[in-house]
C-alpha cells in the first residue's frame, strides 16, 4: 500500500516486467488499485506477461492510497517486475523515490 497525504500526489511507473503469462493472468500477475483491494483496478485489468509495451499507460500522477499486490502461483519462473515510484507534487512518503521489486529481480 502507498498512501500518500491527502491533496499530494506520485507516479508510478515499471522498469522491467516479465511475468508468466496465461488467459486472464490467472497465473502470476501485479494488481494496482486505487485506494483498497477493492478499489477499481488501474489499467482496468490485472497484470502479467512480458514486456513493459503490453502495460497500461501509467503516466498519470495518482492521489489518495494506492494497493498494489503480486501474486504467484509458483507454476512458472520469469523475470520479475520492477516499479517505481516518485513524488509529484509534495507527497509524505518515506523518502523522495522509492523501488518496488518482485525476490530475485536483477536491474
Amino acid at each position: 500500500m502507498l498512501k500518500a497525504s491527502p491533496g499530494n500526489r506520485y507516479e508510478l511507473a515499471f522498469d522491467d516486467f516479465e511475468l508468466e503469462e496465461s488467459d486472464y493472468c490467472n497465473g502470476d500477475y501485479v494488481e494496482i488499485r486505487q485506494g483498497n483491494s477493492s478499489g477499481p483496478l488501474i489499467g482496468d485489468r490485472r497484470l502479467c506477461g512480458k514486456g513493459t509495451d503490453s502495460l497500461p499507460s501509467l503516466d498519470t500522477a495518482f492521489s489518495g492510497d494506492v494497493w498494489i499486490k503480486f501474486r504467484t502461483d509458483e507454476a512458472n519462473v520469469a523475470k520479475g517486475f520492477m516499479l517505481h515510484f516518485k513524488l509529484a507534487s509534495n507527497v509524505v512518503l518515506s523518502g523522495e523515490t522509492g523501488q518496488i521489486s518482485s525476490p530475485g529481480m536483477t536491474g
